[in-house]
């Protein structure tokens, strides 16, 4: 799920580059098969094979990327993408991982994508109660302008710039911690970016994955 997706592009592309590795698994599970035996299977024998061999085969099932935003900057969605018109909180209550009660439920692995998170406002803490298996924030990180440098990335250094929401005796523990998230910098990934902010020399976006620890 995609909160603050804006115009859907992320999403949209997002999407397509799965599908596109679906299809492309897929094919080569078929591949294999032929290859091994010399003859063309349906898709019922793949599934006989592949539980006789301990292998498992790909039938183009892959995750779907929901974008969702309040459209409260009145960006205008991308011609062929799709954006549901809900608020962080609506989206997490929709998609998140706790049913009507708030109860967790275990049928929903869901993974929130927020990408450039308005500065000084913080929507983990709303993911977090969603009871979401990962986030991932891109953007700038820890000092910059994406979300709060307290509350979104646990940056000691703006903790009394930071209205603590959990009380006085809570308000030293980094919020994703408290909360039971594991915080993991995705350097492979940030290399690959190059936002308007950035230049040959200087690099500020980021892309860092937050994942609930399991107990």
């Amino acid at each position: 799920v995609e909160v603050g997706a804006g115009d859907g592009l992320l999403s949209y592309f997002l999407n397509e580059c799965l599908q596109r590795k679906g299809k492309e698994s897929t094919n080569d599970v078929i591949a294999k098969f032929k290859s091994k035996r010399g003859r063309k299977q349906t898709v019922k024998q793949q599934r006989k094979t592949s539980r006789e061999e301990g292998t498992q085969t790909n039938d183009g099932a892959v995750p779907q990327i929901v974008a969702t935003d309040d459209g409260s900057w009145k960006i205008t969605p991308y011609s062929n993408a799709s954006v549901e018109n809900l608020s962080v909180s609506q989206a997490i209550s929709k998609h998140g991982s706790r049913d009507a009660n708030h109860e967790p439920t275990q049928q929903k692995h869901v993974i929130v994508l927020c990408s450039w998170m308005p500065m000084g406002e913080d929507w983990t803490e709303e993911i977090r109660n969603g009871g979401v298996a990962e986030y991932i924030l891109i953007g700038e990180k820890d000092d910059g302008n994406c979300g709060d440098n307290w509350k979104t990335w646990g940056n000691p250094d703006f903790l009394f710039s930071s209205q603590d929401t959990k009380g006085e005796e809570m308000k030293h523990t980094i919020p994703h911690k408290m909360d039971g998230y594991e915080r993991n910098d995705l350097n492979h990934i940030s290399k690959l970016q190059f936002s308007r902010f950035d230049s040959s020399k200087s690099r500020n976006s980021h892309t860092v994955s937050f994942k609930k620890v399991q107990l």
